[in-house]
Parts: structure tokens; sequence; C-alpha cells
């Protein structure tokens, strides 16, 4: 990978009374399409904003830019790519299921779960707190039956998670 630059910059605040912000600035070309990238991250002060740097360059070397361009995704979307990939009825080789699930209507009910719930959230400001707050809330609610919803059928729906 060719052409990036990095930096640490000190910004004034905007507002009276506010302090300054340290920020780590990385700009590179993306091999593939040929254009220039801007990648910021604001640091709580010197150091941190120093180690950000340093990630955002090793991102970039690691997945020759692809990480850093996918950062704007929503969940929705993955739902959406997991969805077309993963989500296709059974294939068996010789009684034995190699490809796909073996059941299309739960894997999507599971899927339009949690697009309703995290849809619009982008993927890198998902946090493990939000993922617990989704399933006390899942939990909360009434099964269409009326009854209580099970732990296990809550955590068969955040297993869908781990596959994405």
């Amino acid at each position: 990978m060719k052409a990036r630059t990095g930096s640490i910059v000190k910004r004034k605040p905007r507002r009276k009374g506010a302090k300054a912000t340290w920020w780590a600035r990385v700009t590179y070309v993306d091999p593939k399409t040929g254009k220039r990238h801007d990648l910021q991250r604001r640091g709580q002060n010197k150091a941190p904003a120093r180690d950000l740097l340093q990630a955002l360059l090793r991102d970039i070397d690691a997945t020759e830019g692809q990480a850093p361009r996918n950062e704007r995704k929503t969940f929705a979307e993955l739902c959406d790519y997991f969805e077309k990939q993963y989500v296709k009825a059974a294939e068996y080789v010789d009684g034995r299921k190699v490809a796909g699930v073996r059941s299309l209507g739960t894997a999507k009910g599971q899927l339009t779960v949690l697009r309703d719930h995290f849809g619009g959230c982008r993927l890198r400001s998902i946090t493990h707190g939000d993922v617990r707050q989704s399933r006390a809330a899942r939990l909360a609610q009434k099964r269409r039956t009326d009854g209580q919803r099970t732990i296990a059928s809550v955590n068969r729906e955040r297993s869908i998670c781990a596959a994405c």
C-alpha cells in the first residue's frame, strides 16, 4: 500500500469553555479504485490519539484499505448481505448438510428481529451494552401466545449475530 500518511492534530474547541481535542488522521489512496480516503479518530489526549493513529495504519495495511471503507455500513446492510449469501435452502450430500440452513423461515424470522432492533445503527457503533440491552428488551416482550419468551429462544436469535 502506498501513498498513506498519518498525523496527530490538536483542534481548538468550538465552544467557549470547552477543552481542545486530539485527533489521529490518516490519508491513503485505495489501490483498487485510486480514490483518496481520509480517516479521523478522536482521542482523549495526545497518547491515545497516537495509539489510534497506529491502529488505523495497522488496519489499513492489514486489509489493504478494505476495513475503513466498510466502517459506515449499517446493521441492516449486513443483514441483507447475510441473507443473500447464507440464508439459503439446505444442500445435502450423502444425507449430510453441507450448505444452507435447514429452516429458512426460522432463520429469516430471527434475522428480522435483529434487523428491527439494530437496523439503522452503524456496525462500528454497536457495543456489548447495546446487545445486552436488546436481549433484555426481547426477554420482556411477550410471545404471540401471551406466554413468557424463553432465554433459549432469545439466545438462538443472538447466535445469528455471531454468524454474521
